[in-house]
């Protein structure tokens, strides 16, 4: 059975905050998406197969399938299925409020270890962090954070993290679960003070010339004085894995109690 629905139209592109489309609207694009339930939407152009009827500021069609509409003004129409595409799947991330909390370990003069969290239940002091003689450095004021969506870090400072040539540290935000990003930082100038600001970002870092980003916070990071005897990390991976493999393929001398 055919049903006629009506839309708001969107903002033309060309006409500023005021909507006068009229019987030919070549920008005006209806898309349509027939998966259902919470599946992900797949956009298909429809326009060329419906047409469409302009009262005032709506706009009118009939269908007779159940499916998600959605109209666009496309200047490039024949993108216009690409471009919603990608403008929906970063609307589907759900955002949450959560803190960046930053732990640190100087195991030498010139280098410490760091954890980077982005928490939603604020549950910093129940970290395996603090038994592991770490020492919370920073901590963010609320901001929103989307579920799902990568969150980079960048460094500016005395502070420089150890990373593969050419890496950018990254992790992944799930709400309500231990986000934990373990990494190492060298110190630059050891006459200069171990400080540094952490930028945490929504997208990589960009290249020069172009303009930089709106940071979603800033941390300033000043290492502790204390120096902490480098152990064994249960939070730390890569620690993990050199322990494992030397207990794995090497047998220690251990020499008699009795001779001691």
């Amino acid at each position: 059975k055919a049903i006629t629905l009506s839309m708001p139209a969107p903002r033309a592109h060309s006409q500023g905050m005021i909507n006068q489309y009229s019987g030919s609207a070549p920008t005006l694009r209806l898309l349509c998406s027939i998966t259902g339930g919470t599946t992900r939407a797949q956009w298909e152009d429809v326009t060329g197969s419906t047409p469409l009827t302009f009262v005032n500021d709506c706009v009118s069609f009939t269908t007779t399938v159940s499916a998600r509409f959605w109209l666009m003004d496309c200047r490039n129409i024949g993108d216009a299925t690409k471009m919603a595409t990608e403008l929906y799947k970063e609307a589907i991330h759900v955002p949450f409020m959560a803190k960046f909390v930053v732990f640190a370990k100087r195991v030498d003069p010139l280098e410490a270890r760091l954890r980077v969290f982005c928490m939603t239940d604020d549950k910093e002091d129940k970290t395996l962090e603090q038994q592991e003689h770490f020492t919370e450095v920073a901590k963010s004021r609320d901001v929103e954070v989307l579920e799902g969506k990568l969150q980079y870090v960048e460094f500016a400072g005395n502070l420089v993290p150890i990373t593969k040539s050419g890496e950018q540290l990254s992790f992944s935000f799930r709400a309500f679960r231990e986000n934990r990003l373990p990494f190492s930082v060298r110190v630059k100038d050891q006459h200069a003070e171990a400080v540094s600001r952490c930028l945490f970002m929504k997208e990589p870092k960009v290249p020069k010339g172009e303009p930089p980003q709106q940071p979603i916070c800033i941390l300033n990071i000043v290492l502790p004085d204390d120096i902490v005897t480098d152990t064994i990390s249960l939070t730390d991976t890569d620690s993990l894995k050199k322990h494992t493999f030397l207990s794995e393929n090497f047998d220690y001398f251990r020499p008699d109690p009795r001779l001691a």
